[in-house]
């Protein structure tokens, strides 16, 4: 629960400086979201727990009463899951600690350099490799404030491959992104990330490995654009 409060705080932050104006870029602008999101709760998560140590128990307490008052708080930006915007309902149990969470991360990291790396993973989407050259990632490495997360993401970059699993029904796909090492051996994992959305559009592949930052109509080696534009239309249609 804890990183889902810290991804919709990076996704709200990282949003309104960085306006994805293709339904391409969401990918783009989910991932890099979630991948300083996750950087930052590893780096701040005991700090939560020592700041406040209610913070568990009032979350457990708002996921009983979610169903109720589901209006926003703070003005949220392209969260495509229901978990997402639950934490930024206008709820008295946890609206403290939402804006406690926000005031820590703002405290440790400056999210205007952050936008401007997100900026380059725009314009770099449908090249070859995802993400800046190392030469801009050297350039980076100079500014203290982005130095562990730019050093992190240069020792770990890869090839994304996305998985998409349906259900039963087809009504719900999973969509999981992994990072496999350029330079290591391809069963070399670094880290993955999930998003479960709604979707009544997506058609079974021959194999379920995409590239979804290279588009081509050849659907048996990479995703078909347009279907993965219906799925996220549909999901934000229904609410879900």
């Amino acid at each position: 629960m804890l990183t889902d409060i810290t991804r919709a705080a990076a996704q709200h932050v990282i949003g309104i400086m960085i306006f994805p104006k293709l339904w391409s870029h969401m990918w783009l602008y989910h991932g890099v979201a979630d991948y300083v999101a996750n950087f930052i709760f590893d780096e701040l998560e005991p700090s939560f727990r020592i700041h406040d140590m209610s913070l568990a128990r009032t979350l457990l307490w708002t996921r009983v009463e979610r169903d109720m008052r589901p209006s926003a708080t703070l003005p949220y930006y392209f969260f495509d899951t229901w978990h997402d915007k639950m934490y930024f309902r206008r709820d008295d149990y946890h609206t403290y600690q939402t804006e406690t969470i926000l005031s820590m991360v703002h405290q440790y990291y400056d999210f205007r350099d952050i936008g401007n790396l997100v900026k380059q993973f725009l314009f770099r989407g449908t090249e070859k490799y995802f993400g800046p050259t190392p030469t801009t990632f050297v350039k980076h490495l100079a500014d203290k404030r982005l130095k562990k997360l730019v050093r992190d993401w240069y020792k770990n970059r890869g090839t994304p491959i996305l998985h998409v699993n349906l259900d039963e029904n087809e009504a719900f796909a999973e969509l999981t992104q992994e990072r496999y090492s350029l330079i290591h051996s391809p069963e070399d994992k670094h880290y993955n990330w999930t998003i479960l959305i709604r979707c009544k559009y997506v058609v079974p592949m021959n194999t379920t490995h995409y590239n979804i930052w290279m588009y081509s109509n050849n659907n048996n080696h990479m995703v078909n654009a347009t279907e993965i534009q219906r799925c996220l239309l549909d999901s934000h249609s229904t609410g879900k």
